[in-house]
């Protein structure tokens, strides 16, 4: 595994290269040219592409999601459609989409690392908002 200022160069570099290029800028080489990195560095540690960029992506939505704070279910949606529909990220998505059709182990941290948790926190906005609605008072 790499050292933790290594990881946070990679992830920045293929976040960095997605921004400028696209995902067709995304290679082993390209990322660890940008980190500044060998490519034993990156293989050590990802198997793929699509598992650094799968890093990359949940730690940039770890971080983003520490900082807001959702009061809605609206909210929720509103950024998640944002997301999903803003380039480079949609073409980002749509790699990593294939990724986990094919590929067991992103399939497994798609789920765990970013699908249960943000079903989690939209079920927790879904309680929430019932138990306001059971007092009676406006969701509003």
């Amino acid at each position: 595994m790499a050292r933790p200022t290594t990881v946070a160069r990679v992830l920045a570099a293929v976040l960095d290269l997605a921004e400028h290029g696209g995902p067709s800028a995304l290679t082993m080489e390209g990322i660890a040219a940008e980190a500044g990195v060998g490519k034993q560095t990156l293989y050590r540690t990802w198997p793929s592409v699509h598992a650094i960029l799968f890093d990359a992506l949940v730690t940039e939505s770890a971080a983003a999601g520490s900082s807001e704070s959702y009061a809605t279910t609206f909210d929720v949606l509103q950024s998640t459609i944002a997301e999903l529909t803003t380039e480079p990220r949609a073409s980002l998505l749509r790699m990593l989409a294939a990724a986990i059709h094919s590929d067991e182990a992103i399939a497994h941290q798609f789920h765990t690392r970013l699908f249960q948790p943000q079903q989690e926190q939209i079920t927790r906005l879904v309680v929430a908002g019932h138990e306001v609605l059971a007092t009676g008072a406006s969701v509003r």
